[in-house]
């Protein structure tokens, strides 16, 4: 497959494929990153946010 490709494909294809693999390793170090601190909230007693933005309550001054 890659001797009908251009001398430097081989190179192209391994740089997406690394570049795939760094962000799908970021991303996963975001989640396990958000879990960890959801479970350090709950162990604190605070109630974990669930996403919403807080709506104030009462009037404008």
């Amino acid at each position: 497959m890659l001797e009908d490709l251009p001398r430097h494909a081989g190179y192209v294809i391994a740089s997406y494929g690394i570049t795939v693999i760094a962000i799908g390793a970021l991303i996963g170090w975001i989640v396990l990153a958000r879990r960890r601190q959801t479970r350090l909230l709950e162990t604190l007693g605070h109630p974990v946010a669930d996403g919403r933005p807080a709506i104030p309550r009462g009037g404008h001054d």
